[in-house]
């Protein structure tokens, strides 16, 4: 058996050690020591096993309790009806004693429950603690740090040793052995490291000792006390048993002289059964009785032993707080190693290994002498496979996607695999097949998990549901859309999908009764929404809405509250949507009301959309200047113009026209231009509103013959899809919703990380505002506004004149000055392309917009301060009238421009592929020439060799070239 030490010995020798190295014997008892470790560590282990199983059957015994428990409880019942029975038969006698034994059994069920909450608190509860707490690091976690240490110490004996020998070999002497006290000082940290892991590991040890021994035992005895309060009536018991047997003999003499109540007599005899309960409760209270001498001094022994166990835990402690100063930078630096830093994310294996393997590993047994065990092994198809010891036994197969990998800090070689119910301990053959183990089982989890994904959501439903609930909260965050359009009820929940506005349950229902031509009621909680059917609820709202339509209300008083009844919400409601008897009207003519349509469609207007709605106008009719065929309507021209940030405007103008199957004097409809020009989201709106699919052109082709000839797969797709009925009306759109939420300022960390420009949205682009005579009114679109004005309006306005306004400028720089130099990272993001909301003219006169071309000049082109958003108020005169007031408008400035000999030519430091139809693709390389400065961060221009192909591009993206 190996040589062992004691606690008391330990502490002798170490404290020897640290007064005395050189002279000290304690290095002698290392090996005593590291024995020691190991058998208590064995000990450890086999209780853990034993308390276990010991806290299984307590935890069944205290259930089994409580069954007995529930079935005494209908045993006492059952009882006691049967005693009614007997009183109902006039037998009294006999119902008292059925009651008695019901009383007294119930007088046994407070006691009971007594005994099992006593052995919850005392046991249970105890037990579950101690196995789940402390004892749970005996399985190899509690002395890691101890061996450690040793291992070091180990491991620098054996080097100083190994030096020690070859120096001896220099001056030609042979050296066997070094002892203990030639290297002490030079192994005195590592000793000293040896002694204080030890003696936490003992202080440890100390403290799951007494939990498992006297702490264990003190609760076991305040459970035997609370058996001993569980007290019989024996008077009761007594009396009970002397009225059953003076019964039985008188029914046993009637049967002698009567012959008829034998039955009777039988059901008698149950009541001798009282005999057995007081002779159990006897021999329960005589065992009782024997122990409480023995627990009387049990009490005393157990207070002997736990003051000997503390002072041996205070010496310990002392000698801890002795050992440690001495090794503060060590700790500190062993601590810092063993930290455990926070990832965002798991371990990433190597890509280079696969997810496949087999070959052998060393797993560390379960059991006490944790040995190191061969085992092939393989991981596929997502799982490891374990091979036994034993040929015939069936491998263990884990699934990785439920498990953990884990390197280990102590050994490279090794690393843990953690299941749901257990951790393995593997050992690789070395370092580098110990890095492939655990990026193949790395990588096979990953595996595992996107294959588990695909599976959740195979559609991408899930994405599209979050987006719908994000456009659905921001809907609901808009201005005036915490209260119903009509009644200002709070929390409306009820959607106008043709108007964009929110109303309450009870006017939805007048909504639904004016038909659907007048107002798409849909609630935003019950139905399945798609995306599509939110585009003018986030551009319009109920405040913009009621501004326009309700801007004529004579006294708000007219307006139904949240109490009025359904017949004065009616009333209201049919003059406000058939009727539009509150909205404010220009007054203009129908040419004028055209004008302001396409200029509304043009600037990408919402309000003056709905403005033109709120007069009544027939938006069927041709606009004045068509872009590509005569006879165009507003329709025509929203598809033509449509992108990502105008859909609404298509949404509004189809939902909202009486005749969505216009022809142009080409015979084409707006389906048409859909399929000519591949716009497949504004199809998809036509489609949803069912147009005519089989309208033939002048050249006989339908909307789908022309998709096909244009090979447009996407519209052919949509429209065989709605002439077969398959087309979900519930459709999504692609679209840009600017969410709130999306529009959160960076850091000031990330932008100091940022050596280039900040990439922001096209949509954001410096607009040129147009402003026109007469009264007028401007509107800060909430969603709509004007997107790109420069391309939209070239289109169809190039030989008018604009006045401008200069967009936010946060810097100014002449033409003549060099760009930024170039950042060694990839291509810049892209400057941003100022959007902003807009909304036309209501006034008296025409409205006609003015285009100033910017005048050219010798002086360098310079940018101008940032514009203060104005506020506008809006009111009405006495007789009807619309009128304005700007506050703080700024004054309308001409920008300047330069005025070179020779076109300005740049080269692209970067490929750049154009997001719309009015930018420039070009390669890195490229020479470009400068026509002139959209603003301070787009440029126009063409590519060198190309001038019949012109287009914006960002000025971060090119460099000057010196002429």
């Amino acid at each position: 058996m190996p040589e062992l030490i004691s606690v008391g010995e330990f502490i002798a020798e170490t404290l020897e050690d640290y007064s005395s190295p050189t002279t000290s014997s304690f290095t002698k008892k290392m090996t005593s020591c590291r024995n020691s470790v190991s058998n208590i560590e064995e000990a450890l282990d086999c209780d853990r096993t034993i308390l276990q199983k010991l806290k299984k059957a307590a935890k069944a015994k205290q259930s089994s309790g409580q069954d007995h428990i529930s079935h005494l409880e209908l045993y006492i019942n059952s009882m006691e009806k049967l005693a009614v029975n007997f009183h109902s038969n006039g037998e009294q006698e006999v119902a008292s004693a059925f009651n008695r034994f019901a009383e007294f059994s119930k007088e046994l069920l407070a006691p009971m429950k007594n005994v099992l909450k006593s052995m919850l608190h005392n046991i249970n509860f105890f037990l579950d603690s101690l196995v789940k707490g402390d004892l749970k690091e005996v399985k190899g976690d509690l002395k890691k740090p101890f061996d450690k240490a040793w291992r070091d110490y180990e491991n620098k004996f054996t080097k100083i040793e190994k030096e020690k020998r070859e120096l001896a070999k220099q001056y030609g002497m042979v050296r066997t052995e070094v002892s203990g006290g030639e290297i002490a000082e030079e192994l005195e940290k590592e000793r000293r490291m040896f002694q204080l892991y030890m003696c936490e590991y003992l202080i440890k040890v100390n403290e799951i000792k007494t939990k498992k021994g006297v702490d264990l035992l003190q609760n076991l005895i305040k459970h035997y006390h609370s058996q001993c309060k569980t007290t019989m009536l024996h008077s009761d018991l007594e009396e009970l048993w002397g009225l059953g047997m003076e019964r039985e003999r008188e029914r046993e003499n009637g049967e002698k002289g009567k012959g008829g109540e034998k039955e009777g007599g039988e059901r008698l005899r149950e009541v001798t059964e009282v005999f057995v309960l007081v002779s159990f409760f006897q021999e329960c209270l005589v065992a009782t009785e024997k122990l409480r001498q023995y627990i009387e001094s049990l009490t005393v022994s157990l207070s002997t032993i736990k003051q000997r166990q503390d002072e041996e835990k205070r010496q310990l402690c002392s000698l801890r707080d002795q050992l440690r100063p001495a090794l503060q930078p060590e700790l500190k630096e062993d601590s810092l190693s063993r930290q455990t830093v926070y990832s965002m994310h798991q371990l990433q294996g190597n890509k280079q290994y696969g997810t496949e393997k087999s070959g052998c590993l060393y797993k560390k047994s379960d059991g006490l002498r944790k040995t190191w065990q061969k085992r092939k092994c393989s991981v596929q198809n997502c799982y490891l496979t374990i091979a036994h010891g034993t040929p015939n036994k069936p491998p263990a197969k884990l699934n990785l996607l439920t498990c953990q990998v884990k390197p280990s800090l102590e050994d490279k070689k090794c690393f843990d695999l953690i299941s749901h119910n257990r951790t393995y301990h593997f050992l690789a053959e070395d370092e580098s097949d110990c890095m492939a183990w655990i990026s193949v089982l790395t990588n096979s989890k990953q595996e595992a998990l996107n294959v588990a994904l695909d599976e959740l959501r195979p559609s991408g439903e899930s994405s599209v549901g979050d987006l719908t609930k994000a456009i659905i909260d921001d809907v609901l965050r808009m201005p005036g859309n915490s209260v119903c359009c009509d009644c200002s009820a709070p929390d409306p929940l009820w959607i106008s999908t043709n108007l964009g506005i929110l109303t309450c349950i009870e006017c939805s229902g007048i909504h639904r009764e004016m038909g659907v031509h007048h107002s798409r009621i849909q609630s935003l909680s019950l139905d399945k929404l798609g995306t599509s059917e939110l585009l003018l609820a986030r551009n319009v709202g109920n405040f913009a809405f009621n501004d326009i339509v309700e801007a004529g209300l004579p006294s708000l008083s007219l307006k139904p509250s949240a109490d009025s009844d359904m017949a004065v919400r009616k009333d209201f409601i049919l003059a406000k949507y058939i009727e539009c008897q509150f909205a404010q009207r220009s007054g203009g003519s129908p040419d004028t009301l055209r004008r302001r349509l396409q200029q509304a469609v043009h600037a990408t207007d919402i309000f003056g959309l709905l403005q033109l709605y709120a007069e009544k106008m027939d938006m069927n009719q041709p606009i004045p200047n068509p872009l590509q065929e005569k006879r165009e309507t507003a329709l025509h021209l929203a598809v033509l113009l449509a992108d990502h940030t105008s859909l609404h405007m298509v949404d509004f103008l189809v939902h909202n026209c009486t005749n969505l199957d216009a022809q142009t004097v080409k015979g084409n409809t707006a389906l048409h231009y859909c399929c000519q020009h591949n716009k497949s989201q504004c199809l998809k709106l036509l489609l949803r509103a069912k147009v005519n699919t089989h309208l033939k052109n002048e050249n006989r082709e339908t909307a789908l013959d022309v998709a096909r000839r244009l090979r447009h797969a996407h519209c052919e797709e949509l429209i065989v899809q709605a002439q077969n009925n398959q087309f979900n009306m519930h459709l999504n759109v692609e679209y840009e919703w600017r969410l709130r939420q999306d529009d959160v300022y960076e850091s000031d960390e990330d932008v100091d990380d940022k050596s280039w420009p900040v990439k922001r949205d096209r949509g954001s682009r410096p607009f040129s505002l147009y402003h026109s005579d007469g009264s007028s009114q401007d509107r800060g679109g909430r969603g709509g506004g004007l997107f790109g004005m420069g391309r939209r309006l070239t289109l169809a306005w190039g030989e008018q004149k604009r006045e401008v306004y200069p967009g936010p400028s946060p810097q100014t720089r002449s033409l003549d000055s060099p760009p930024p130099p170039p950042p060694s990272s990839p291509a810049p993001p892209l400057p941003p392309r100022v959007r902003a909301g807009f909304r036309a003219n209501v006034g008296d006169k025409a409205a006609h917009a003015l285009y100033q071309i910017p005048q050219k000049s010798n002086a360098g082109r310079k940018g101008l301060p940032r514009s203060p958003s104005s506020p506008r108020s809006f009111s009405l005169d006495s007789n009807g009238s619309s009128s304005s007031s700007f506050l703080s408008m700024p004054h309308q400035l001409p920008r300047q421009t330069v005025t070179k000999s020779k076109p300005r030519r740049v080269k692209a430091m970067y490929d750049c592929v154009a997001d719309h139809h009015d930018e420039l693709t070009f390669s890195e390389g490229d020479v470009l020439v400068v026509l002139a400065e959209e603003d301070t961060d787009w440029w126009h221009g063409y590519v060198e060799g190309h001038p019949n192909k012109t287009g914006l591009f960002p000025m971060s993206f090119v460099s000057t070239l010196s002429e």
